[in-house]
């Protein structure tokens, strides 16, 4: 058994019902089996601050490549933060039968909804 890092956009009223549509995205598109890598594996995730500054000199931080505040640039910007975290071994979400991370990348639209991005480590096959 492996793992793999994954990110998992998802746009809803609030992270639960992002969480719960993502998970049942990926398990009518992966399977429900087990061991797909994906969001289909999580049971639960944990709210993360999405860090709007950035030095390349302290573990778990990054240099900032775009602009968060910038609509077209924030998922760029969430997933990037998100793979960091992942390969700096936060121990939010490290563990694969664990929580996966949750980022808000900004406020409500104008209809309502929220773009969430959901990552971490889920386990594979190989």
């Amino acid at each position: 058994m492996g793992s793999l890092d994954f990110t998992c956009p998802q746009r809803a009223r609030t992270a639960e019902e992002a969480f719960t549509l993502a998970v049942s995205g990926a398990r009518t598109v992966y399977g429900s089996r087990g061991e797909t890598g994906t969001i289909a594996e999580k049971r639960s995730w944990v709210p993360i601050d999405l860090v709007p500054t950035f030095d390349r000199g302290t573990p778990g931080r990054i240099r900032m490549l775009v602009r968060p505040d910038e609509p077209d640039a924030r998922l760029a910007y969430a997933r990037e933060y998100a793979f960091t975290l992942c390969y700096h071994e936060d121990e939010r979400i490290t563990d694969t039968d664990g929580p996966a991370g949750c980022f808000t990348l900004g406020p409500p639209g104008t209809d309502g909804l929220t773009d969430f991005l959901f990552f971490g480590w889920a386990t594979t096959p190989g």
